[in-house]
């Protein structure tokens, strides 16, 4: 085996003299935390409560032990905030919820051989520097790397300085790779091996490994050099390949059955490696290893591309266990072409609240962006919820401003609009957005004021507030109006289009119809509730969006704007006979029966009045006074 020449190097220039390469920065710092996705955080979680599962099977758990588990590289903590929370919900799905779950970033472990010991390995396996050999026919050779810094920043040059070693040496080393390498180098994780050996140790033999890792699995590629370092390495993103295929002789030598999936040489491994001597782990380990497959880097890494390339698909987004990095690809198209169909956004909605649950999101534009399509979905807690915090950040951000000041005013919080927009605008005064929403927060309220019907505070109960309607809330109701029945139920006509619905609200607030929009915190613009009026009385008509009917809402909404009504007047409506559940809301906030019908077509009318001192004879004379087709039988005046 020939060593790798050196490059040639001016002797008076110390920058670029060969230093040892184990001298250098850590490789990879952050590997641990990138290779701890959603998905395999649950892929894992899964595996750790069918390994505990299936030990409890055998008998050989101790239920008031604690159940360690112990990250080898715990990073910033991503794995752990994604993972332990996992664990504890499938356990107490199962029933079990009462096991402790020990998890831990040291090598301790609390009752050695009660329970078998979980070892979670993200990248941790290569770290520190493995040892370096070689067998070049009848030759056993140490080595030791050396780079010389290239190029381009944290670039270097490798070369190996290979000096002989005794064959009895490596000899002892797992692998048997003197029987199976004529001519090639290869690194062994020696410090990786004393230290699995140690964990064994300390878990009395009973123990369940998962790992994720760059390196080689199979003997054959050692021999084949897969294992030799690369001529050139950037410090920070590139990896030396790590020697999978040793580790996987020393566990199996030690009675531990062993799997590992890869897709390419020296690409991502899935590893597992479960030993314990209460019973034989072929069957679970074969089963876990199918399931943990499909869970690595290089699934991931097909996700994010297919989310980048191809039309939003919320199926990408459920199946990486709502990966923020996954959802980053989708946003882009989502925003530029956010779904109609009300399951499909119902679907995103629900989708999207599971990224944000995410520990460890990513940076600040894509929560931006994860608000932005949260509020194109109608989904205004989120897309507060993450506003808020980038305000934390980013406290007189325009867009992060503006898009909240939306947010509140389409909840029906619009007071607390104005405020956001001027804190933006004095650090930003020629931002025309800002401008012309502080405008038409103005605008609004002007007009607002004007209204003699309108009280000067909101009708307001707890999540629902009640605003003076408008053509401004026909983008939100249009999509709850989509039930037929509330426009046969209520006499209100069909609406195409949004547009079409702005148009008869601008009509209708224009007319003796004193309507108000009913907002919910979370939702915006859930419904209706609005009264025609004639001479001192009114006919209420109340709906509710086909998404928020079952919730007792509605109710509450024509409760507050009975209680918005003036002094002294007087209510009717009515209801169809088989309308049993709006029945039951005029029931509930007092309204009650009169003892009349209406001429066919409308005799399946049930009158109603609210309060008690309505009558039949005000009731036609309000009919009268409005042009009601509706005509009481009797009153063909």
């Amino acid at each position: 085996m020939q060593a790798t020449a050196a490059p040639q190097v001016d002797p008076g220039d110390e920058s670029l003299a060969a230093v040892p390469f184990a001298g250098l920065a850590g490789v990879h710092p952050d590997l641990a935390d990138w290779l701890a996705t959603p998905r395999l955080a649950q892929a894992w979680a899964d595996a750790i409560v069918d390994g505990w599962l299936a030990a409890e099977a055998a008998g050989g758990i101790d239920a008031a032990a604690p159940f360690t588990v112990l990250d080898l590289a715990p990073g910033e903590g991503r794995l752990c905030a994604s993972l332990l929370p996992r664990v504890q919900a499938r356990l107490a799905a199962l029933g079990r919820g009462h096991w402790q779950v020990d998890y831990r970033d040291d090598d301790h472990v609390a009752a050695p051989g009660a329970n078998p010991v979980v070892w979670l390995a993200a990248g941790a396996l290569g770290q520190p520097l493995p040892a370096l050999f070689g067998v070049h026919y009848e030759r056993t050779l140490r080595g030791e790397l050396l780079a010389t810094p290239g190029d381009a920043p944290h670039r270097y040059t490798l070369r190996c300085d290979w000096q002989p070693l005794d064959a009895a040496v490596l000899g002892v080393l797992p692998g048997d790779y003197l029987a199976h390498v004529n001519s090639a180098g290869f690194s062994v994780p020696l410090a990786t091996l004393a230290r699995l050996d140690a964990l064994a140790e300390a878990s009395a033999g009973r123990f369940l490994l998962l790992a994720v890792d760059y390196g080689v699995v199979e003997a054959r590629d050692v021999r084949l050099g897969a294992l030799h370092p690369p001529a050139e390495f950037t410090v920070g993103s590139d990896r030396l390949p790590l020697n999978l295929h040793a580790i996987a002789c020393r566990q199996q030598a030690q009675g531990a059955t062993v799997r590992a999936s890869q897709q390419h040489t020296a690409g991502a491994v899935m590893y597992l490696a479960w030993c314990d001597v209460a019973h034989d782990g072929t069957a679970l380990a074969d089963l876990l290893a199918e399931r943990l497959a499909g869970c690595g880097p290089d699934a991931h890494a097909a996700t994010l591309d297919a989310a980048e390339h191809l039309p939003p698909r919320l199926a990408l987004l459920q199946t990486s266990e709502h990966d923020p990095e996954v959802c980053g690809r989708l946003l882009p198209a989502l925003l530029e072409a956010s779904p109609e169909d009300a399951v499909a956004r119902s679907a995103w909605r629900n989708a999207l609240r599971g990224v944000a649950a995410q520990p460890m999101l990513l940076d600040g534009p894509f929560q931006y962006e994860l608000a932005r399509a949260a509020w194109r979905l109608g989904d205004l807690a989120l897309a507060r919820h993450q506003l808020t915090w980038l305000r934390t950040e980013w406290p007189e951000h325009p867009d992060v401003c503006h898009l909240l000041a939306e947010v509140e005013i389409a909840a029906g919080h619009g007071e607390l609009a104005p405020p956001l927009l001027r804190q933006a605008l004095a650090a930003h005064p020629d931002h025309e957005a800002l401008q012309a929403l502080l405008a038409q927060c103005e605008s609004r309220a002007t007009a607002r004021a004007a209204l003699s019907w309108c009280p000067a505070a909101l009708p307001r109960d707890g999540e629902l507030t009640l605003e003076p309607l408008g053509p401004e809330h026909a983008d939100a109701l249009f999509p709850q109006y989509r039930d037929p029945q509330i426009g046969v139920m209520t006499r209100l006509p069909d609406f195409d289009t949004p547009g079409a619905m702005a148009d008869w609200l601008g009509e209708a607030a224009a007319s003796n119809r004193h309507g108000y929009a009913v907002l919910h915190a979370d939702g915006g613009a859930i419904g209706v509730v609005s009264a025609a009026w004639h001479d001192g009385a009114a006919y209420l008509h109340f709906w509710l969006g086909a998404d928020w009917q079952g919730h007792g809402l509605a109710a509450r909404a024509v409760q507050l704007a009975l209680c918005a009504m003036p002094d002294g007047a007087q209510l009717y409506t009515s209801v169809y006979r088989d309308n049993h559940r709006s029945r039951r809301v005029l029931d509930r906030v007092g309204f009650t029966p009169l003892d009349c019908r209406a001429a066919a077509p409308d005799d399946g009318l049930i009158f109603m009045r609210w309060p008690a001192g309505g009558d039949v004879a005000g009731l036609a004379r309000l009919l009268r006074g409005l042009e009601s087709p509706i005509v009481l039988a009797g009153d063909m005046e």
